[in-house]
């Protein structure tokens, strides 16, 4: 997954930094527009069928078929981010609001 990870943000001119714990990875993309392209890669990811984010737990029932087809979904999304952040408005692909970036209480 990290791999994965690395190759698309490099491909897509992203900057970005991987941390956490080898079955608990995640990343963050060097951006101030980190938290709408997280909250859009999740909403983009679950049309796809996929609870996804910029982190992932890993289990023992993600067989390299899973992992083939998470990378195959999060190409597009990769490579929208990076037009994204050449300029494209991330906010017009937002259908949702902008995710937290902490724990807050939702009352």
């Amino acid at each position: 997954i990290r791999k994965i990870w690395k190759e698309l943000a490099s491909k897509n001119e992203l900057s970005i930094e991987i941390g956490g714990i080898k079955p608990i990875p995640q990343f963050v993309i060097n951006s101030n527009n980190f938290l709408k392209y997280k909250t859009f890669l999740t909403q983009e990811m679950l049309k796809e069928g996929f609870l996804a984010s910029n982190l992932i737990f890993m289990s023992m029932a993600h067989d390299q078929k899973i992992i083939d087809q998470y990378k195959e979904k999060l190409q597009n999304i990769f490579k929208i981010i990076g037009e994204c952040e050449k300029g494209r408005d991330i906010d017009s692909l937002l259908e949702t609001k902008v995710c937290h970036s902490t724990f807050k209480r939702l009352n």
